[in-house]
């Protein structure tokens, strides 16, 4: 369906998303004597800053310059969004009380069919949040493009954004030798785009303070870099978990999980 901005306003009904922030302890009820049992005061969890306005349509990338001007001072959330945002075309959208990641959230869901909007959210060291968005052309806009220009959709340009964070850098308690350096993890995807024959069309900067990896390139090849990094997190995780779960051998030879 050919979204044009007179379509959207006739024929979308404007989505209402709101996000209820008073968030209540859930206590499970468990047989035991009262008296020995005292009461434990619920600890207040801390809340994000949240905003409410109203989107009239357009593009995504006017929809993240809206919702940046709608926080208060200090407060304007740092959302990177790709060059290809400007070209996802959204509908009216009223947000009631919703954080910033609730607002991406609701758009990305918006999008869909014509546009994958993947969210995510990254912290950085220095305590800062920072707010990335990944755009694909979703089902719809693939038949489009083969059906209306003859055009591979694989052909588009678009820039990625992935977060390398849970890679290069160890969880509190985990060894710091299960983590793998910035380099490596470049020198991997630059492997399998190079044996792939895409190195040379594919462009990637590293952001290493916020430890975010910009890939731009066609779908075939943010496909692999995506693989590429979904490959070494799933390898990263089994080395972590045997770490911290290591198998031992029992009295009668039987291996056995150890927790440390």
């Amino acid at each position: 369906m050919d979204c044009t901005d007179a379509m959207i306003r006739s024929t979308t009904p404007t989505v209402l998303a709101s996000l209820v922030l008073a968030l209540f302890p859930v206590s499970t009820a468990f047989a035991q004597d009262p008296a020995s049992a005292p009461a434990t005061p619920a600890r207040a969890r801390p809340t994000e800053p949240t905003a409410s306005f109203r989107f009239e349509g357009g593009s995504l990338q006017e929809f993240v310059a809206i919702l940046r001007s709608n926080w208060a001072p200090g407060q304007t959330p740092n959302v990177i969004v790709p060059l290809s945002a400007v070209d996802v075309e959204l509908p009216a959208i009223e947000l009631r009380d919703v954080t910033v990641g609730t607002a991406l959230q609701a758009i990305a869901s918006c999008a869909y069919p014509r546009w994958q909007v993947r969210y995510e959210r990254v912290a950085t060291e220095a305590g800062q949040t920072i707010h990335t968005l990944m755009v694909m052309p979703g089902p719809t806009q693939s038949q489009t493009v083969v059906q209306g220009s003859g055009r591979d959709p694989r052909d588009e340009v678009m820039t990625v954004v992935f977060s390398l964070r849970e890679l290069i850098e160890a969880p509190p308690g985990v060894d710091a030798s299960l983590a793998i350096p910035a380099a490596t993890v470049l020198t991997a995807i630059e492997a399998g785009l190079e044996l792939d024959g895409g190195l040379a069309e594919a462009k990637l900067g590293f952001h290493e303070s916020s430890s975010l990896l910009f890939v731009r390139g066609n779908r075939d090849r943010l496909r692999l870099v995506e693989q590429t990094i979904d490959a070494l997190k799933s390898d990263l995780r089994d080395r972590r978990n045997r770490t911290a779960h290591p198998t031992v051998t029992g009295p009668s030879g039987t291996p056995t999980t150890r927790s440390r």
